[in-house]
């Protein structure tokens, strides 16, 4: 079963996030041997691996595979920062040992511009 994401931050900044994966039967997966990769998307329908992708070992931290459980950390330098707001379609994707894929979450990041500091 597909979690929701609904993620925002400032461009040049880590945004870390944490997934848990339940299947639709309830069940947690043991994800020791699984594929895991979380795409980041300017559109929700575009192909992989879209503007950014991360995998496991590269942008996707191990916290508790055995209990279906992972961090996916968005580093400073992931996106250029365009001066406006910025909403991003993010899908995190599980392929398990035995072929069965499917979606762990999905969602949006939405980026904004960072606080200025003010001068008097």
């Amino acid at each position: 079963m597909a979690s929701l994401i609904s993620l925002s931050g400032y461009y040049g900044t880590t945004i870390p996030f944490n997934v848990s994966c339940t299947r639709g039967d309830g069940s947690i997966p043991n994800l020791t041997t699984a594929t895991i990769w979380c795409t980041f998307k300017a559109s929700v329908s575009d192909p992989d691996p879209g503007l950014i992708q991360k995998t496991l070992g590269s942008g996707i931290v191990a916290t508790n595979l055995a209990n279906g459980q992972f961090q996916v950390v968005v580093n400073p330098t992931d996106f250029v920062q365009t001066g406006y707001t910025k909403v991003i379609s993010v899908d995190v994707k599980i392929k398990e040992a035995n072929g069965n894929e499917w979606i762990a979450a999905a969602g949006t990041l939405t980026l904004s511009q960072p606080p200025t500091a003010r001068t008097s």
